[in-house]
């Protein structure tokens, strides 16, 4: 019996590591279960490291698929005989998948974090062989249109039955600026250290930074805290420190315990946190790139770059260090000003929700069928 003839199309959702915690698997299950009363949805990952393939399992109403070879990877794909494959993630990930669907004959999309320009020729040379490429900001899709390609937006969302303003949690009664990144070049979080050094000294403040501060790939942040003589004012979640997975709820706890949401990330298609710290009542200073400017608006401040390094997944800006460290101590000295960007930030988050993006989703992929 042909896919044509079931009440449901196939979805392979193709994806490294989807139980695990970060960005892109906030994505997947938020995104997916909104799926899965149109669609028979399946998640595939390769997963080079494990010994053994595991047995499928459901989880939220759609398959997971965890394979360890290129063979079992293909044999999943011909068992499920999809109507349309989706391979989710960045560069880095389109090139792990791409061969491996090399031999297959189904139609396939890409799902892409495109942060900025420019894109490199052999990822220009991979993303020919998709038969549509989506991306989650408008930014990132004029880059694509730029790069020759017709590019479609699938936005990010927000779950606003878990992220809500509540009551503000604080350590004793200090005014908290908040954090949550990947410890890498991309992030710059030793600017965020530094920008915070030049003034919390005597202040009411801290610092929280969900991260893992000896994560090698990044700054050694724990050291620079330190020989800035600030750290009684910094401090590192605990399970970001540890490396350890967080719920959804223990997020929206979290961004409930900020007062001001800080990223210095250079380069960014959505900077989710920045949503989900919106949904939470917490305003956003970010760095100024035009992908995060989408969701947010006018609810945060930017900051501009004063230099711009070339890498591997485009350029990453540099922020203003002395600009952003103001901005910083202005919310600190100007509650007003809090408490107005606060009710923007919540306003602004209104309009992004999952259900709105699987209705991206699903009239995208309705193209391919």
């Amino acid at each position: 019996m042909s896919n044509s003839e079931i009440d449901k199309p196939v979805l392979v959702w193709v994806q490294d590591n989807p139980m695990t915690t970060g960005g892109f698997q906030t994505v997947t299950r938020n995104l997916l279960p909104h799926m899965t009363s149109k669609w028979d949805v399946h998640v595939l990952s390769y997963v080079e490291t494990q010994f053994f393939q595991r047995f499928p399992y459901r989880w939220d109403g759609y398959g997971i698929h965890e394979v360890c070879t290129p063979c079992g990877f293909r044999s999943v794909i011909a068992e499920l005989n999809p109507d349309v494959i989706v391979c989710y993630g960045a560069y880095i990930h389109l090139q792990k998948y791409t061969e491996l669907m090399d031999r297959t004959n189904f139609p396939q999309a890409a799902y892409l974090v495109i942060e900025g320009p420019p894109i490199p020729k052999s990822e220009k040379e991979r993303m020919s062989k998709f038969d549509m490429i989506m991306t989650p900001s408008m930014y990132g899709a004029e880059l694509m249109v730029d790069s020759g390609f017709d590019a479609h937006v699938l936005h990010h969302g927000v779950n606003h039955e878990i992220f809500y303003p509540g009551q503000k949690k604080v350590e004793g009664d200090k005014f908290i600026y908040g954090s949550v990144k990947v410890n890498n070049f991309k992030g710059q979080l030793g600017r965020l250290v530094s920008a915070y050094s030049k003034f919390c000294n005597g202040t009411n403040t801290r610092l929280l930074i969900h991260t893992n501060p000896l994560d090698r790939r990044g700054f050694p942040l724990t050291e620079m805290v330190d020989d800035m003589g600030i750290s009684d004012y910094v401090s590192f979640s605990k399970k970001g420190s540890c490396q350890l997975p967080m719920t959804d709820v223990e997020m929206a706890q979290m961004y409930r315990s900020f007062d001001v949401y800080v990223s210095t990330s250079g380069a960014d298609s959505c900077n989710l946190p920045a949503l989900e710290a919106s949904a939470c009542g917490v305003p956003s200073i970010l760095v100024d790139v035009p992908g995060p400017s989408e969701y947010v608006g006018d609810s945060a401040r930017y900051i501009p770059a004063v230099d711009e390094y070339p890498s591997g997944f485009g350029n990453v800006k540099l922020a203003n260090v002395k600009i952003l460290s103001d901005t910083m101590k202005e919310y600190y000295d100007n509650p007003e000003l809090r408490l107005e960007m606060s009710k923007k930030a919540f306003e602004s988050s209104k309009q992004w929700s999952w259900e709105r993006s699987a209705e991206e989703l699903e009239f995208n992929l309705r193209k391919l069928i």
